[in-house]
């Protein structure tokens, strides 16, 4: 049973470390004019925050009853999936993929030039039909530069949303089942 304790501990410790390392490398999930760097970063931070975090608490989580680390691991599970969701809904909603060339991120909420051009032809792509990326994309910026950077920040928070919960359930999951397989004195 410690094996197990470790198993949730070493996948903890995985979600902490491997999500920004790959992040970095990949640029995975980064929507297009992010910064890698700024997302790959801010999952290691976070992650790493979070281990501390539950290392420094370790105790109190050890003496918490099973019942409520399975409540508290059922609801940073649920918390995982409604993050993960709505990161998939925004990258699908606001990320225009355009084959051929690089892809552009609208912000979710658009203003001036943009929010016309969007009302008179319909769709995200439809605009990038009518105008031509290149020229959306200078709208994009002349336009909505604060929203945009207000839609990346809402993205990285959601996608730190998604590390840090998991880290933290698996985490609280492993120091649980680690003090709960240790020999008490007879």
């Amino acid at each position: 049973m410690k094996e197990l304790g470790n198993v949730f501990s070493g996948i903890s410790a995985t979600f902490a470390l491997i999500p920004g390392m790959t992040i970095l490398i990949t640029k995975l999930g980064v929507p297009p004019g992010a910064s890698q760097v700024v997302f790959g970063a801010s999952i290691e931070s976070v992650c790493a925050l979070t281990l501390l975090m539950l290392w420094v608490n370790k105790q109190k989580i050890k003496r918490l009853p099973s019942q409520r680390i399975t409540k508290y691991a059922v609801i940073l599970g649920i918390t995982f999936v409604l993050m993960f969701v709505s990161y998939l809904f925004l990258y699908g909603y606001y990320v225009e993929e355009i084959p051929h060339t690089a892809d552009l991120l609208f912000p979710i909420w658009p203003n001036g030039e943009l929010q016309e051009g969007l009302q008179m032809h319909g769709s995200h792509m439809k605009l990038v039909e009518a105008w031509g990326r290149d020229d959306v994309y200078k709208v994009i910026q002349s336009s909505s530069s604060l929203t945009i950077q207000l839609t990346v920040i809402l993205f990285l928070l959601n996608y730190m949303g998604i590390f840090m919960s998991l880290t933290m359930g698996f985490g609280i999951l492993g120091i649980k089942i680690a003090s709960a397989t240790k020999k008490k004195p007879q």
